[in-house]
């Protein structure tokens, strides 16, 4: 069972994109993103940062070469995708989960303010423009 998401303003670990094949010979992209969210507590007014979450993300077909072009570890992604719960049991015999995250595109957010030294565009889907972030309190 899989569904559909949105991860906005992730960031890619420092081991950035792995371009990888699949025994068919097709490339795909392969790299964790990791993301918190941040609500506002309403006794003291502060913001607090939630549990970090860490996801294995995969774009398949052409547009893996671009983004393992194009990101390094520590950039910035929205990623769109389909969200895969693996239960897998180890070695020792413990039941573990794994979530993987296929994804359908990938964009490098525009940058807020007049940060002009970002890139923006995307890798995947129809349309190459970039994603918005805005209004979205990122703790890291």
């Amino acid at each position: 069972m899989s569904d559909f998401i949105i991860i906005r303003n992730a960031r890619v670990l420092d081991r950035g994109v792995e371009l990888k094949q699949s025994k068919k010979g097709d490339d795909y992209a392969e790299f964790t993103i990791m993301w918190s969210t941040s609500k506002k507590n309403r006794q003291t007014g502060e913001y607090e940062n939630g549990p970090t979450k860490f996801v294995r993300t995969m774009l398949f077909g052409f547009e893996a070469k671009d983004i393992a072009a194009a990101v390094n570890g520590g950039d910035r992604v929205d990623v769109t995708g389909k969200i895969e719960h693996n239960p897998w049991t180890s070695k020792n015999g413990e039941e573990k989960d794994s979530w993987d995250l296929i994804a359908d595109r990938v964009t490098l957010p525009v940058p807020r303010g007049g940060n002009g030294g970002q890139k923006s565009g995307g890798f995947g889907g129809q349309s190459q423009g970039g994603g918005f972030a805005a209004n979205e309190d990122v703790p890291f």
